[in-house]
């Protein structure tokens, strides 16, 4: 986009400063607009018996410092590891998560960083101790291969709802989706940009699995 290759590009995060920086020195006025709302949901195996997780224990997951399933499901005796994936750091969804969860710490030595949503959903799907994260309505799509996990916010929180198809804005991870178009071609991107936040526009989000803006 700021090269003046393409007249649009999707994120599912804000613009780091750098690239704020090089749009300014190329003389490129990037306007961001918010198209949907996705949330990233935390998923397992299918056979995992976990149904609900709390934030911080995900976080320790993710950071390396709870290492075995007998820490989340309750049973000491539990030893069986945890497998961790997470996203390579240039994915909008690994920045969500590591900002969110990990509090801007870097992922666990021992966290296995893919390269895609699909590939995380692959390697749940093929390993009964994973865990891993992915945007919602991925998952939902995934449904036969992943689980996705009811969150809490604290151990003794109540679970918030999962939200099924993204009916409900409390999901704790939700996250805007934006579309970010260089202002000086507004002219030529804006009838996208109308449809895309209009009723017609709005209905395909919704379609998708994603929460509508409205």
């Amino acid at each position: 986009l700021i090269a003046g290759k393409a007249d649009i590009a999707a994120a599912s995060r804000e613009l780091t400063s750098a690239e704020h920086q090089l749009a300014h020195s190329q003389g490129v006025h990037l306007k961001r607009v918010m198209v949907a709302k996705d949330a990233v949901a935390v998923i397992v195996n299918p056979q995992n018996k976990v149904a609900e997780i709390n934030l911080d224990d995900l976080r320790k997951i993710f950071l390396g410092d709870i290492s075995t399933w007998g820490v989340i499901n309750g049973k000491s005796g539990d030893k069986e590891p945890i497998r961790a994936f997470g996203r390579e750091v240039t994915s909008g969804t690994s920045d969500y998560f590591r900002e969110h969860i990990l509090e801007d710490k870097p992922f666990g030595a021992g966290i296995k960083l893919m390269p895609s949503s699909e590939a995380v959903i692959g390697g749940v799907y093929g390993n009964r101790l994973a865990i891993g994260f992915v945007g919602m309505a991925q998952a939902h799509e995934a449904a036969e291969k992943v689980k996705v996990l009811k969150l809490k916010l604290t151990s003794s929180s109540p679970e918030t709802k999962e939200g099924g198809a993204l009916s409900s804005s409390d999901y704790p991870l939700s996250r805007p989706l934006y579309i970010y178009y260089d202002g000086h071609n507004e002219a030529k991107v804006e009838a996208f940009v109308q449809y895309c936040n209009g009723p017609k526009g709005q209905k395909v989000v919704s379609d998708l699995g994603f929460m509508s803006i409205h």
